[in-house]
C-alpha cells in the first residue's frame, strides 16, 4: 500500500459532480477529464494536454469536454492553435509546477540540513553548505 506521503494528489471539490460543466458530461468524458487532470498534475504541466493526448480521446469525448454549457462562460478545456489543450482554470484548483518544485527543493534543503545536525555540526565538513566554511577539513 502507497501511504499518503509517497503519493501526489489533484484537488477534487466535494459537489465537483454538480458542477453545470460537469453534470452533463458523459461517463466516458467524465473519466477522460479526471484522467487528464492526474496526467497533467503528474507531467507538472499545469494543465496544458499535448496534441497528441488530446487527439487520442475519441471525438464525442472531446466535443463534450469543450462544449459551452448554457450559462457558462467557458469550457472545461480549450482547444490551441497547435491542437494542444488546456485545462480551463487548473491552477485555481491544482498547485503549479513552479509551487511543485518550490516544495521539492524545501524538502531537500530540510533534508539537507538535518544531515548537516545529525552527522557534522560538531564535525565541521567543508562540503556541507551549513558548516563555517573556514574548517580545516
Amino acid at each position: 500500500m502507497v501511504s499518503r506521503t509517497d503519493s501526489t494528489w489533484i484537488a477534487l471539490h466535494d459537489r465537483m459532480d454538480e458542477h453545470p460543466k460537469i453534470e452533463p458530461l458523459s461517463d466516458a468524458a467524465f473519466r477522460a477529464f479526471v484522467k487528464l487532470l492526474t496526467y497533467c498534475h503528474r507531467q507538472h504541466n499545469d494543465g496544458l494536454i499535448p496534441a497528441h493526448r488530446w487527439k487520442a480521446l475519441s471525438p464525442a469525448v472531446r466535443k463534450h469536454l469543450t462544449a459551452i454549457q448554457p450559462e457558462q462562460e467557458n469550457p472545461l478545456v480549450h482547444v490551441q492553435t497547435s491542437g494542444a489543450a488546456q485545462i480551463h482554470d487548473y491552477l485555481d484548483w491544482q498547485v503549479s509546477a513552479q509551487e511543485t518544485k518550490a516544495a521539492k527543493e524545501s524538502a531537500s534543503d530540510n533534508g539537507t540540513l538535518g544531515n548537516h545536525r545529525r552527522w557534522h555540526k560538531d564535525k565541521p565538513n567543508r562540503n556541507c553548505r551549513y558548516c563555517p566554511s573556514d574548517t580545516g577539513t
